[in-house]
């Protein structure tokens, strides 16, 4: 059949199934490696925006993707971005996938950077065409720099430093 994937609310499925890391660790691997393979650079982006990722209609089949079709759109750059540093971060503690965080270090960086791209008087706008600053989205966007800054507080890489430091001050 025909699903909607909604990277926020993946997002918060894989945080669940990092509770049973033992079981589903290798599962949340494969929905990062999506989710990093779908991300937006700022001339696919609506908004002009790198880092961020739209909602897709996927096509399965036998349990297999058959088809995907970005929707062109998401609810918002802030907290879809949040959501995923704090599975990145969950996924760390769980399993110490160092390497995973060092090889993708580069796309968390653009994630980072949609997550703060409407940064504007300390609160972050849903996205740049729908200008609300809402308070649920900045709980998280706090969550996921947080989340972030402890990542690369205890994953040491040449970026990392500028990394942590960008997070901390979000």
């Amino acid at each position: 059949g025909t699903v909607k994937m909604n990277p926020y609310f993946a997002d918060f499925a894989a945080l669940a199934l990092l509770d049973r890391a033992d079981s589903y660790a290798e599962n949340v691997k494969k929905y990062m490696d999506w989710h990093f393979a779908h991300l937006n650079t700022a001339s696919s982006d609506y908004n002009g925006v790198d880092g961020t990722i739209y909602d897709y209609e996927i096509t399965l089949a036998d349990g297999k993707i058959t088809a995907e079709k970005s929707l062109g759109s998401y609810d918002s750059t802030d907290s879809y971005a949040a959501t995923f540093l704090m599975v990145l971060n969950k996924y760390y503690d769980k399993t110490g996938d160092s390497a995973y965080i060092l090889n993708n270090v580069d796309n968390i960086q653009r994630v980072i950077n949609a997550m703060l791209s409407t940064l504007h008087n300390g609160l972050t706008m849903a996205k740049p065409d729908y200008e609300i600053k809402y308070l649920m989205d900045n709980c998280e966007v706090y969550a996921g720099a947080k989340a972030c800054g402890e990542l690369f507080t205890k994953v040491s890489c040449d970026k990392s430093k500028a990394i942590e430091t960008q997070c901390a001050e979000a």
